[in-house]
């Protein structure tokens, strides 16, 4: 009986081991990998139309690129990416089925005015391994200006000559500036500065952002200039930024302009014996502080007639507060 108890363990210790062994082999061979040398894969030749001596001149700034890679080998394909100035352009395969091996490569809105850098990479593409690299070639494409940029400052008044900025409140300022010509897409700066600071351009071409920081108060001038290989433009941009009291000031003004006509409102109500008035302006209309200190307030005024009924038009009424917006010292309804 005890031998055969031994023997029955034995036969049940045997597929353990076996099993054990082809473990190991296995985390072995995930570790330490094979012999076999890795796969590899005749450089591929690519061919751009238009190029000469390395460079592509245009002044379409919607051109696209058709190139043309030589036929891959075996059953494998090829995968194709394209980049300008380090960001990645869309490639579209051309002919699929007919001419697997043509692609059109399209800049769009990262092609800037001037030189940009492009290249082209071809990848052998395989299933669940990284895809190696068969070719690269790279160039530069001058996008040529017909006529110089111009300048357009968001959030700013272009007055007398100048761009300005009035009554601003902050300690920076975000510049963002557009350089392109309403009739000319090929024409925005290829360069922008804010006097002699280099300012970045954004993700549109002839767009440039940057913030310009330590606004004081009062006058703030710059000059901004933007060039392209037709020629440059030259503007000024002036900052007016107000300081804290004259912003508290400001304030305070606005809200006794607010009190003033409240107060020339419920004077109408009283006199025209109207439950609620209704104060519109138009371009006739004043609300301001007189000489003396004191408010005006003109302005058209109207029954309501509730909050479902159609309001009545009761004229214009010119007001007159005191200093402080809250009682009214003239006022005339005509």
């Amino acid at each position: 009986m005890k031998l055969t108890l031994n023997h029955q363990n034995e036969r049940g210790f045997i597929p353990v081991i076996i099993i054990g062994v082809i473990l190991f082999g296995l985390i072995a061979l995930f570790i330490y990998g094979t012999n076999e040398d890795p796969k590899t894969f005749n450089k591929a030749n690519i061919s751009v139309d238009q190029l000469k001596n390395d460079v592509i001149d245009t002044t379409d700034p919607d051109l696209s690129i058709p190139i043309t890679t030589n036929k891959p080998e075996d059953t494998y394909t090829y995968k194709v990416a394209a980049y300008a100035n380090g960001n990645q352009l869309t490639v579209i395969q051309r002919d699929p089925m007919g001419k697997p091996n043509t692609y059109d490569i399209i800049p769009g809105s990262y092609m800037r005015n001037g030189v940009n850098d492009l290249k082209i990479e071809v990848r052998v593409d395989l299933i669940g391994d990284d895809d190696p690299l068969v070719a690269t070639k790279q160039f530069k494409l001058n996008l040529i200006a017909t006529k110089a940029p111009v300048i357009k400052i968001k959030d700013a008044a272009f007055v007398n000559d100048i761009w300005q900025v009035n009554d601003y409140k902050t300690g920076t300022f975000k510049l963002s500036v557009d350089t392109a010509p309403d009739d000319s897409k090929n024409s925005s700066a290829s360069s922008l500065n804010l006097d002699d600071t280099p300012i970045q351009s954004g993700s549109k071409r002839g767009a440039f952002e940057y913030e310009i920081k330590s606004i004081k108060d009062g006058g703030n001038t710059f000059i901004i200039t933007a060039k392209n290989d037709f020629g440059e433009t030259i503007t000024t941009l002036a900052i007016n930024k107000l300081s804290k009291a004259e912003q508290d000031a400001n304030a305070t003004y606005a809200n006794t302009l607010i009190e003033a006509q409240a107060a020339c409102a419920q004077y109408a109500e009283i006199n025209l014996t109207v439950k609620d008035v209704n104060v519109s302006y138009d371009q006739s209309s004043i609300r301001k502080r007189n000489p003396d200190g004191t408010f005006l307030v003109k302005a058209n005024i109207a029954d309501s007639n509730g909050l479902l009924g159609k309001q009545k038009s009761l004229g214009i009424m010119e007001c007159t507060t005191d200093s402080t917006g809250t009682r009214v010292v003239n006022f005339t309804h005509y």
